[in-house]
């Protein structure tokens, strides 16, 4: 959060849900920082041996949310449901 590497309210602040699990925030993967910090992430998971990761619920992204490169919240669910090989 204090990077900026998650998706903003309108207002600016990190956007936070409950529906999954409390507190959730979404990486906000326009940002070309937060995708490098990320990617580091899965590297290291990668790195343990693990296969693959699945990714779920993309179709659920919020719309009242604000993204770094200024993407219309509205058609960024067709972008979050994609998996990182």
């Amino acid at each position: 959060m204090a990077n900026g590497f998650l998706l903003q309210t309108v207002d600016g602040d990190a956007y936070q849900d409950d529906n999954w699990q409390a507190g959730m925030a979404i990486v906000d993967f326009t940002n070309p920082d937060a995708r490098a910090w990320y990617t580091n992430q899965l590297k290291a998971l990668l790195d343990m041996g693990i296969d693959a990761f699945k990714t779920d619920f993309g179709e659920m992204i919020p719309t009242n949310v604000r993204y770094h490169d200024g993407s219309d919240p509205d058609q960024m669910h067709n972008y979050y449901y994609v998996s990182i090989p």
